[in-house]
């Protein structure tokens, strides 16, 4: 005889009692042992410590208590049996789990982000048995640093628990996830022992790339890049070791395959979801870099700028003709070797010189004379001035022998300042003779400009003057040719 029902793990107490064919207990028996056996997992005590096992009872007077304890959730029944084989069995006795000790939580091995992960929480006594009694909600939670949701439902409203109704053991609830890594769930009662479940969230595809590059660079020096491609939750795609991406740029960079800088190419393929691009623009400008897959994603960077190289070479720069005495501009302009100006160099000196008579000042006013210039964004502006009218070249070197040198520059004489008139002594009376008339400027420059001023003759004493050697013509008149005019006199 055994009550129903029970409660696991805790021990309880019945009782055998022998019985003759006409149900009469057989209290004449103290000496009988019984055997006991059972339909399921419980085991036989010597008393109510429920500290000895025993599968044997004495009958005392027909009749003999017996101590019982499962730790299993379960129907089952009790039998006896003696050694004439006679048997008894009992009712279907009821084994009761405890009340909830611990949850389990299903193992989901991995997701993709943007995606559910579909769990099932279990209630469970400490002897592992199911805990179906009573309601029970259970707090879910996430040590996810991103966007994450639990549902009860797929694609439901975010909650904070889910409820085990009673009558069952477990329900199920759906994680969604974003961020990629790898995130604990956990689900947890007061008074309960939790269970958790460490849950790898993977990228999704390629949505968008990122392009990371230093600026500013150098024409002519190769620098290294990262190309890095985020799915749509800005999760670095760090499984995808096959996407092939395509390179371009607003400039005239180059792109290569190492940092060797000698085999060029436009495609890269990731490597855990970055590449790493090799680039080299021998052109100072200002350029961004993009990349597009096949897909179509793509992705830019931030302006590089690409500053020149170091000054290679000077271009000077003057206009052509000048006029003696009459100051004028020039440039002195700094390039790479890659004849990029040097924009980014405003401290070298340069010393200038000329293969003439010409002077450089510090400024427009002309009054202060100089040889040296400070390059400004690469360029320096030179005066120069000079009084000789003649054909020279302007040159410019720096400290590191980097040299630049004009064309030629004519350098015309200024407006006629008087003339110089020239004829040989002695002369003799009836035969005529010539001489020349020369236009000068006031800084003593012949005036070879000049081809057009008449000019008229006089003399102190009785000479006439003639338009040729033949002495036939008289004139006072003459036209100046490149600055000089022949004469003819003579005097009888």
């Amino acid at each position: 005889n055994v009550s129903t029902p029970q409660v696991a793990d805790s021990g309880f107490p019945g009782t055998v009692t022998a019985k003759d064919q006409y149900n009469n207990t057989v209290t004449t028996d103290s000496s009988t042992v019984i055997t006991m056996t059972n339909t399921g997992s419980a085991l036989f005590y010597t008393s109510s410590s429920y500290a000895t096992t025993t599968d044997n009872y004495t009958l005392a007077s027909g009749e003999t208590a017996i101590y019982m304890k499962d730790t299993v959730s379960e129907t089952i029944t009790f039998s006896a049996v003696d050694a004439n084989t006679k048997v008894g069995t009992s009712q279907s006795v009821t084994i009761q789990p405890e009340g909830t000790d611990h949850y389990v939580l299903t193992d989901v091995a991995s997701i993709t982000a943007g995606g559910e992960a579909l769990y099932t929480v279990t209630r469970e006594d400490k002897n592992e048995n199911l805990v179906t009694a009573g309601d029970e909600d259970v707090t879910l939670t996430s040590n996810s640093t991103g966007t994450y949701e639990f549902r009860a439902s797929s694609g439901g409203p975010s909650t904070t628990y889910v409820t085990i109704t009673d009558g069952n053991s477990s329900e199920n609830f759906y994680y969604y996830e974003e961020s990629a890594g790898s995130w604990t769930i956990t689900v947890s009662r007061g008074g309960v022992t939790p269970d958790t479940d460490l849950l790898v969230v993977n990228p999704d595809v390629v949505d968008s790339y990122t392009i990371i590059a230093d600026t500013p660079q150098t024409a002519g020096t190769g620098f290294s890049g990262t190309l890095e491609g985020y799915d749509q939750y800005s999760n670095l795609v760090t499984n995808d070791s096959s996407t092939v991406v395509t390179m371009s740029n607003t400039g005239s960079a180059d792109f290569y395959t190492d940092g060797g800088y000698g085999t060029t190419t436009d495609n890269y393929t990731l490597s855990s979801g970055v590449a790493v691009i090799y680039v080299q623009d021998d052109v100072a400008e200002t350029i961004t870099l993009s990349a597009v897959d096949a897909n179509t994603k793509v992705g830019t960077s931030a302006n590089i700028v690409i500053d020149p190289a170091g000054i290679d070479y000077y271009t000077v720069l003057a206009d052509t003709p000048q006029t003696a005495g009459v100051g004028f501009q020039g440039t002195v302009e700094a390039y790479d070797v890659y004849d990029n100006l040097a924009t980014n160099d405003s401290s070298t000196v340069i010393t200038m010189t000329n293969t003439g008579a010409a002077a450089f000042y510090t400024d427009g006013g002309y009054g202060t004379a100089t040889d040296n210039y400070t390059l400004s964004s690469g360029i320096a502006v030179i005066y120069v001035r000079d009084n000789t009218a003649e054909t020279i070249t302007i040159s410019a070197v720096d400290a590191n022998t980097k040299v630049g040198t004009t064309d030629n520059i004519v350098i015309e004489p200024a407006a006629i300042d008087h003339y110089v008139v020239d004829a040989d002594t002695p002369q003799t009376a009836g035969t005529g003779f010539s001489g020349t008339v020369t236009a000068e400027d006031q800084y003593n420059n012949t005036v070879t400009t000049d081809s057009s001023t008449v000019i008229t003759m006089t003399n102190t004493g009785s000479a006439d003057f003639y338009t040729d050697g033949g002495y036939g013509t008289t004139t006072d008149n003459y036209t100046l040719s490149s600055g000089v005019a022949v004469i003819y006199v003579q005097d009888d």
